[in-house]
C-alpha cells in the first residue's frame, strides 16, 4: 500500500568545512526511511543525483521547508545554489525477512509468486530460507494444491531491498539480482484465491500468510479475506514493511488490483475495485493502465516509481519502453536518434505519449527529451538473441532483462508492470548471420531487433530502418499483426509499417509511385523514387484504417490500393481493367467472396497495457477482451509467426 507522507525521525548534520583559500559551501546530510517523508532544511532544493535515481525521489515544496521521499535505499544528492545535501534513505528495519506480497489467480500456464523484503538491517543469503506453498506440475499444468517446500537459491539480498520469487517455468531461467526462479523437480508454486504460503528458516516458520475468499479471521490472526476480482484484472495481497511489523500475522495485509512485485506496494483496492473492472477503469480515465491518482507532481509512487518524473500525466495516454543495446560497433545495433524521433512523433500524432528510455545513448544525465530515464544501458554482446531465456545456442532477451552488466541491473524490477523491454542485438541465427530483423511477443511486453550485420548506404538509412523496425516489433507488443488484425501478409491496402511491404521501405503517398512498394515490394534506396530510406522524408506510421477493401476476385485497377491513389497494373496486361482476378498480395491464393483483403485501424486498436494470450487458443488476442498479463507470474508470451522476410 502507499504510505502517507508522514514525518519520520531524521538526523540533520551540518558539516562546515574550511580551507586555506576560504570557506567552502555547506554540505548537509539528512537521514530518512524509504517511503516516509522527511523534512528538508529551508531552501530551494533540487535533485542532482544520478539518472537512475530520478524516478525514485520526490521533493514536494512546503512553506519554507520541502518534504523529500525516496522509494529505494541509497544516497540522493540535492542542491540549493552552492549548498549540497545528501539525503540518505534506508529501508525500515523489521527485524526479519518478510513476506510482503503474494499474487492471486495465476493463469493455468503461469506460477504463483511472492515478494520478500529484507528488514534485518544486514545483508542475508536467501539460501538460508525456503518457501512452502501449493504447487502444480510445470509441464502438464495439473496437480494444483500439493504442498511443496521450495529451496531458495544462494543469493545475497541487501538490507532494505525486495526480491521477486516466482516459478521456474522455463528450465533455462537464470536467477538475477532482483528475481529468482524456483522449482522442486517438475513442480512450481501455484495457487488460486485460497492458499497458505509459509517462509521457513531451518525448517521453522518465520513468516506466513493464509488467504481465501470468504475466509474469516482466525484466533491466531493469520487469515486474510480476499474478494473475487474481474477476470480481466490481476490481483495480489500486500503489506508495507515497517518497524515493528509482525511476522506470521495478518498485520497490515490488504488486497490490491495493482500488484507491484519487487517494489514498494501500491494503494490497496477500494471495496468496489475488487468487484470488477469498472471501478479501476474509472480511476484511469486515459486508459493507459496508470491510475490518474499517480500522475500528478505530488502523487505517491506507482510500483516504487514517481511516474510524473518520467513524464506521465493525467488525461494523457502514456506508454513506456526501455531499449537496451549490445556492445557493438555496428550502426544497426547502436540506437539511432533520428529513427526514435520519428517513432515518438508518430505516436504523438495519434494521441499517445511514448516514453523511450535508452539511458546514456544521447545524454549522460536524466533527460526526457534525450530519452534518458536512467534505465536503458549497453549490455554484453552475443552473436545470437531470441525471445525467452538464454539457451546453449542463443542468448535470450529475458536473461538480459533479469540479469546485470557488471554492477548495473539491466532492467529495474520495479518497472516490470510499466515498461516494455527490448534489446537491439545482432541476429537470431545461431551462427550470427543475417536474417529476420526482429521478433516480438503478441500483446506482451518483450521484443528484440536483430539487424547487426545489415548493410547500408548512409546513417540516415540506418536510423530510418532501425526506427521503423523497432516500431514494427513494438506494434506486435501492442497487439498488432502483419495484417493488422490477422497474419495475412502484404495486403497493399493495409498502409502500415506492420505490413512487410512498408516496414523497411516506409510509406509513400506519391500517387504515381505507390506501386513500387505495394506491388513490386521494393525497399532499397536505389529502387524507390520518393521518400526512400536514405532520405529524411522517410515516413513510418501505423494505419488509420482509411483504405477500402480489395476483392482479389474482382480487382478494379483504377483504384490502386484503394486509398485514392493512381491505378496499378496488377495483372501486368498493360491496360486498365475494372474487374480482374489477381493475387495482389502474392500469397498464392485469390481472396474473394466472404473473405477479402482489408485495411485495419491500428491506432484505434492498440493495447497500451500488457495482455495475456492463451498459448492454447490463438484467437484470444483478437477478441478485444484480453486479460491483463501478470508479468511476474509468467513473463513469456506467444510470439508472432514470422516468414522468411528480411524483418
Amino acid at each position: 500500500m502507499r504510505p502517507s507522507h508522514l514525518f519520520t525521525a531524521l538526523t540533520l548534520s551540518v558539516l562546515l568545512a574550511a580551507c586555506q583559500t576560504g570557506r567552502t559551501p555547506d554540505v548537509l546530510t539528512v537521514d530518512g526511511t524509504t517511503n516516509l517523508a522527511a523534512t528538508l532544511p529551508a531552501g530551494d532544493w533540487a535533485f542532482a543525483g544520478t539518472a537512475a535515481q530520478y524516478s525514485h525521489l520526490q521533493i514536494v515544496p512546503g512553506n519554507g521547508q520541502a518534504q523529500v521521499t525516496a522509494t529505494v535505499p541509497g544516497d540522493y544528492l540535492l542542491r540549493d545554489g552552492e549548498r549540497t545535501l545528501t539525503y540518505r534513505a534506508a529501508g525500515p528495519v523489521t527485524g526479519a525477512l518478510n513476506l510482503t506480497e503474494v499474487n492471486l489467480n495465476p493463469e493455468a500456464d503461469a506460477s504463483g509468486w511472492v515478494e520478500l523484503y529484507n528488514g534485518t538491517g544486514q545483508p542475508l543469503n536467501l539460501s538460508d530460507y525456503a518457501l512452502r506453498a501449493p504447487s502444480r506440475d510445470r509441464d502438464a499444468q495439473t496437480g494444483g494444491g500439493q504442498t511443496v517446500t521450495f529451496a531458495l537459491p544462494s543469493q545475497v539480498l541487501a538490507p532494505g531491498e525486495y526480491v521477486l520469487v516466482t516459478g521456474r517455468l522455463d528450465p533455462n531461467a537464470a536467477n538475477g539480482p532482483q528475481a529468482v526462479f524456483i522449482a522442486s523437480g517438475d513442480r512450481v508454486p501455484y495457487w488460486q484465491r485460497s492458499a497458505t504460503v509459509e517462509l521457513l528458516r531451518a525448517g521453522q516458520v518465520t513468516d506466513s500468510l493464509q488467504f481465501g475468499s470468504g475466509l474469516a479471521a482466525s484466533g491466531s490472526g493469520l487469515r486474510v479475506q480476499v474478494a473475487e476480482v474481474d477476470p480481466q484484472l490481476i490481483s495480489s495481497v500486500a503489506r508495507t514493511p515497517r518497524q515493528g511489523l509482525a511476522g506470521a500475522s495478518a498485520d497490515g495485509w490488504s488486497q490490491t488490483v495493482l500488484p507491484s512485485p519487487g517494489a514498494p506496494n501500491n494503494a490497496p483496492a477500494p471495496a468496489t475495485s475488487a468487484q470488477g473492472l469498472g471501478a479501476l477503469a474509472a480511476g484511469d480515465t486515459d486508459n493507459d493502465g496508470i491510475p490518474d491518482s499517480y500522475e500528478t507532481s505530488t502523487s505517491g509512487a506507482y510500483n516504487g516509481l514517481y511516474v510524473y518524473n518520467l513524464g506521465a500525466r493525467q488525461n494523457q495516454r502514456d506508454i513506456f519502453v526501455e531499449l537496451d543495446w549490445m556492445n557493438s560497433s555496428s550502426a544497426f545495433i547502436q540506437p539511432q536518434r533520428s529513427g526514435l524521433d520519428k517513432m515518438v512523433a508518430a505516436f504523438s500524432r495519434a494521441g499517445y505519449a511514448l516514453h523511450l528510455d535508452v539511458g546514456p545513448a544521447f545524454s549522460s544525465t536524466f533527460s526526457l527529451a534525450n530519452y534518458n530515464m536512467g534505465g536503458g544501458n549497453q549490455v554484453g554482446y552475443s552473436a545470437c538473441i531470441g525471445l525467452g531465456f538464454s539457451t546453449s545456442s542463443c542468448s535470450g532477451v529475458l536473461s538480459y532483462k533479469y540479469g546485470s552488466t557488471g554492477s548495473v541491473k539491466n532492467f529495474a524490477i520495479n518497472r516490470l508492470n510499466l515498461f516494455r523491454y527490448a534489446v537491439i542485438g545482432n541476429s537470431q541465427q545461431t551462427n550470427g548471420s543475417n536474417g529476420s530483423s526482429g521478433v516480438a511477443e503478441i500483446a506482451g511486453n518483450d521484443f528484440v531487433v536483430t539487424m547487426g550485420g545489415w548493410s547500408y548506404s548512409n546513417l540516415t538509412q540506418v536510423g530510418n530502418q532501425q526506427g521503423s523496425t523497432i516500431m514494427h516489433e513494438f506494434g506486435h507488443n501492442l497487439n498488432l499483426r502483419h495484417g493488422g488484425f490477422e497474419n495475412t501478409h502484404r495486403k497493399p491496402n493495409y498502409y502500415s509499417i506492420m505490413n512487410y511491404s512498408y516496414q523497411l521501405a516506409g510509406l509513400d503517398d506519391t500517387a504515381d509511385r505507390v506501386w513500387e512498394r505495394a506491388k513490386q515490394w521494393k525497399q532499397s534506396c536505389a529502387d524507390l523514387t520518393y521518400n526512400d530510406p536514405c532520405t529524411t522524408s522517410f515516413k513510418m506510421d501505423y494505419s488509420y484504417g482509411q483504405g477500402g477493401r480489395i476483392d482479389e476476385g474482382a480487382v478494379n485497377e483504377n483504384s490502386g490500393i484503394n486509398r485514392g491513389t493512381a491505378w496499378i497494373d496488377w495483372n501486368n496486361s498493360g491496360a486498365v481493367n475494372t474487374s480482374v482476378r489477381v493475387d495482389v498480395n502474392g500469397d498464392g491464393t485469390v481472396s474473394t467472396g466472404s473473405y477479402y483483403l482489408a485495411d485495419y485501424n491500428d491506432w484505434a486498436n492498440i493495447r497500451p497495457t500488457f495482455g495475456y494470450v492463451n498459448p492454447n487458443d490463438s484467437s484470444t488476442d483478437r477478441n478485444g477482451a484480453l486479460p491483463r498479463l501478470d508479468v511476474a507470474s509468467n513473463d513469456t508470451q506467444p510470439s508472432v509467426p514470422e516468414t522468411d522476410h528480411a524483418e
